[in-house]
């Protein structure tokens, strides 16, 4: 079985409410499987002319509020070594926001990335909401996107699956995850109309996971949802099961219909959680563009 192994959790902070509740979530990953919480801050170029929690209005330059920001991040740090026995480490970057994330996580050798994201909210923060799909849609590991009011418990995950054969490739990871928190996995089989013809492989698939799960000890339930409104036909479903998580595959093959607009759209408008793994598992395959520049600091401690 494909181990989800998670030994060490970015979580890009920009202090924000959502950026906060991501870091909720990562002190009850870091506790579940004993690993260690990394935190980035990507520093805007120019002046901050945004209200810090905390610090009031801020309109300085950047070497000015870079000792502001780390202030608050040893702040931050502080509460999570009280709250997990585990010391943090933290990260000042400089630059493009979703690419010193993508190469922080590969660096500092991170399993796992937890960002929050305003969806479609509309609400302003500093660069979380806005990059967040950008990191999952370049991410090689998962990465979890969470809203500020979202819990933390995993109890009951929606997992949607397609007719792709990557689709399937987060069940050993989705059945870890369950087996590591207890929780129960609800799975809809997606049908679009152009794929009618298709419903006796689908139940037959739905019929060979639900029988995975079960087999490693993973409580699941299966159903088969048809309609072209993917998007929705996800979200409405994971509401009226009540899940604290949704994991999709982000799909890279032409036939898979979670790919691109898909995917971005349950994770800009779910209520709850959004797990996304790739199906390229490689840490080391990041997106490579010239025009975008990482530029990031030596971790700092405590």
């Amino acid at each position: 079985m494909k181990k989800f192994e998670v030994t060490k959790i970015l979580v890009p902070v920009d202090f924000s409410e959502t950026s906060l509740k991501a870091i909720e979530h990562a002190e009850f990953f870091a506790n579940k499987y004993d690993a260690q919480i990394a935190l980035v801050h990507v520093l805007k170029s120019g002046s901050y002319d945004i209200k810090l929690p905390g610090f009031g209005s801020i309109g300085q330059p950047t070497e000015t509020i870079r000792e502001v920001v780390l202030d608050k991040m040893r702040e931050i740090g502080k509460g999570i070594l009280d709250r997990t026995g585990k010391t943090p480490t933290f990260i000042l970057a400089n630059g493009n926001v979703f690419r010193n994330i993508i190469d922080v996580s590969r660096n500092e050798n991170c399993d796992l990335i937890i960002m929050g994201t305003h969806g479609v909210s509309g609400e302003h923060e500093l660069f979380i909401g806005s990059n967040a799909y950008r990191v999952v849609e370049y991410s090689k590991i998962p990465v979890l996107t969470v809203r500020k009011k979202s819990s933390a418990a995993i109890k009951r995950i929606t997992m949607p699956i397609d007719s792709s054969p990557a689709s399937r490739d987060k069940v050993p990871f989705v059945c870890q995850i369950a087996q590591k928190f207890g929780a129960t996995v609800n799975m809809c089989g997606i049908l679009t109309s152009d794929h009618e013809d298709e419903e006796p492989q689908m139940n037959l698939r739905l019929k060979q996971t639900k029988e995975y799960f079960e087999e490693h000890g993973v409580e699941c339930t299966s159903e088969l949802l048809k309609g072209d409104s993917i998007g929705e036909l996800v979200l409405n479903f994971a509401r009226i099961e009540k899940a604290d998580l949704i994991a999709i595959m982000k799909e890279m093959e032409p036939s898979g219909i979670f790919m691109g607009p898909y995917s971005q759209y349950i994770v800009n408008r779910a209520d709850v959680p959004v797990l996304s793994f790739s199906p390229v598992f490689h840490k080391e395959d990041i997106v490579d563009d010239p025009n975008l520049e990482a530029d990031w600091e030596t971790p700092y401690l405590l």
